[in-house]
C-alpha cells in the first residue's frame, strides 16, 4: 500500500494521540466511607434506597470497580437477618447488592480497638471472637468483596495478633480485599501485611500541612480527608493523585465532628 508522507503524518500523530490518551487515563480508585442508613422516609432516591446511596449505585454505573464503599450498619454488621424487624438488614442487602451489581466493590466495618488494647466504652470487653465473628457475619450475611479494619494499632507487639487477623479473612476471601485504617504511616513492617494500608485520614488542614509526608507510599495505598470546606477539594484530589495514592477521597464533611455520614457533591468528579 502506498502512503505518502502527509498521509503518514497524519496516521502517526492520530497513534501518539491515542498513546498518550491511554497513558493519562486516571487509574486511581474511590473509597467512600457509607456511613449511612440506605433509605430516607423522605427520599427514597431513585434507586429506592435513599438519595445517597442512590448516588454511589450511579457512581457504580458508570464507574465500575473503581468506586470502593465501605458498609456500616453499626459499627459493624449489624444484627443481620437474626433479629424480629429485619428492615436494617433487607435494605443493606438491597444497597449493597445493587452497587455490587455494577461492578464496585462494598467492603465491611470492623473495629479493632488497636489490637484490643483501648478500653473505651466501645472496646471494653471486646475479643478476638468478637471480631473474628463480625468478619464471618460479614461474609455469610452480605458476601461483600473483603474487610475494612477500623482502629488499626502499629505497635510492634500487635503485628502478631494483625497477621491471624489477615489469615482468617483470606481463609474466607481468598481474592478479598483487606483495607487496614491506621489514620497515619505506621511501621515499615506493618507494610508488609495484605492489603491497603489507610496512610491517612483526616481533615483536608491536616494534608495541607504535612502533604510533604505522603512518600514512598506502597501501591496499594489509601488517603481518606474530610472537612475540606475552603472548596479546593480538586487540589487536594490532584495532590494524592500525583503522589500515587491508589485509593482516595476528598469530602466537604466534617463540620458536625461525623465526616462520614453524607456524600459531597463533587463525588464524580472524584474519578477524574
Amino acid at each position: 500500500m502506498n502512503v505518502n508522507r502527509k498521509t503518514l503524518f497524519v496516521l502517526l500523530a492520530c497513534l501518539l494521540g491515542t498513546a498518550g490518551l491511554v497513558v493519562a487515563q486516571d487509574t486511581h480508585k474511590v473509597m467512600v466511607p457509607a456511613y449511612f442508613f440506605p433509605y430516607d422516609n423522605d427520599d427514597a432516591g431513585s434507586h429506592n434506597v435513599g438519595p445517597k446511596w442512590s448516588a454511589l449505585i450511579n457512581a457504580a454505573a458508570k464507574y465500575g470497580d473503581r468506586l470502593v464503599i465501605i458498609a456500616n450498619p453499626d459499627n459493624g454488621p449489624g444484627a443481620g437477618p437474626n433479629v424480629k424487624d429485619t428492615w436494617q438488614f433487607q435494605k443493606y442487602t438491597e444497597a449493597i447488592n445493587k452497587v455490587r451489581a455494577h461492578g464496585a466493590k462494598v467492603i465491611g466495618y470492623v473495629f479493632t480497638c488497636y489490637g484490643l488494647t483501648r478500653d473505651t466504652a466501645l472496646c471494653a470487653g471486646r475479643t478476638t471472637e468478637n471480631v473474628l465473628q463480625d468478619i464471618a457475619n460479614w461474609k455469610a450475611w452480605y458476601n461483600v468483596d473483603g474487610i475494612f479494619l477500623d482502629e488499626n494499632s502499629s505497635q510492634v507487639e500487635q503485628l502478631g495478633w494483625y497477621k491471624d487477623l489477615d489469615k482468617a479473612i483470606q481463609a474466607k476471601w481468598p481474592d478479598g480485599l483487606i483495607v487496614s485504617n491506621y489514620g497515619t504511616q505506621p511501621a515499615g513492617r506493618y507494610l508488609n501485611r495484605p492489603g491497603a494500608p489507610v496512610m491517612m485520614e483526616n481533615t483536608a488542614e491536616h494534608l495541607d500541612a504535612n502533604l510533604r509526608d505522603l512518600r514512598n507510599l506502597p501501591p496499594s495505598s489509601v488517603v481518606l480527608i474530610h472537612t475540606t470546606t475552603d472548596g479546593n477539594w480538586k487540589a487536594r484530589r490532584n495532590a494524592l493523585k500525583n503522589k500515587g495514592v491508589a485509593y482516595l477521597y476528598v469530602t466537604d464533611d466534617g463540620a458536625d465532628k461525623n465526616p462520614w455520614d453524607t456524600l459531597p457533591t463533587f463525588l464524580m468528579n472524584l474519578f477524574n
